[in-house]
């Protein structure tokens, strides 16, 4: 491709986005970035798990052939759709009991779809199969790539910074349940803050160290694959 990629994101929040672009950087050729959720100027959906559902069932309303065919994606190469891993053990009536209604009536997956004695990657597949019952679909077509990190974002940016050892990892690297809450309960030293601030000053050891998180996260190197993957259908569209 000659022009830069024209990649659109849904995520749960900014904080996630930027260790998403630090991920592209270190794999991506040249792109352009649009987040259409959470959009800052018109917060329609807010942020969280629950705006990624909200964006999917609106979304879901524009009935089409196939996904790829949806009007949001004619002006982009690629679509990201963000949500983290833990979502396997949450519950709809978590957004709301209309949330819980509407999961109902609309027959989405079920929620929590996890159980602690499977696999990082079996749980994330299955908050796959939920996002995919949200925007009403069974697949999703070529253009579309999932990001669910196990258990959350901030598991890419801590191998990024810290050792393998470390305490943080104490139950194990891609298990660790609240591993922001952890950050920012660390030595002032080593401490992360939850903010976008921190994050943007750590970004660039996510893009350097990229190679070490796609070797102890399992979920960051298939975003990886699948995204190379996607963009090779890409350019031969």
């Amino acid at each position: 491709m000659s022009e830069p990629i024209r990649i659109a994101l849904v995520a749960e929040g900014p904080l996630d986005r930027i260790i998403i672009e630090a991920a592209l950087n270190a794999f991506s050729p040249d792109y352009t970035l649009t987040c259409l959720q959470p959009e800052h100027t018109r917060p329609v959906f807010g942020n969280g798990w629950g705006g990624v559902l909200k964006w999917c069932h609106s979304i879901s309303k524009i009935k089409t052939d196939t996904f790829d065919k949806s009007p949001i994606l004619s002006c982009f190469d690629i679509l990201i759709i963000h949500i983290d891993g833990d979502v396997h053990s949450f519950k709809y009536s978590d957004c709301g009991e209309s949330i819980d209604q509407l999961a109902e009536s609309s027959g989405w997956y079920p929620l929590p779809c996890g159980d602690i004695n499977k696999s990082p990657q079996d749980n994330c597949e299955n908050v796959i199969l939920a996002v995919k019952s949200w925007l009403g679909i069974k697949s999703v077509g070529s253009k579309t790539v999932f990001c669910v990190p196990a258990m959350s974002t901030g598991t890419w940016l801590a191998v990024a910074v810290f050792p393998e050892s470390h305490s943080v990892f104490s139950d194990g690297i891609e298990n660790v349940i609240g591993l922001e809450i952890r950050l920012e309960c660390l030595p002032l030293r080593e401490r992360i803050k939850k903010s976008q601030r921190e994050y943007s000053v750590k970004s660039h050891t996510i893009t350097s160290n990229w190679n070490t998180v796609i070797s102890l996260c399992s979920r960051a190197a298939i975003f990886q694959s699948t995204f190379r993957s996607t963009l090779k259908c890409t350019d031969q569209s």
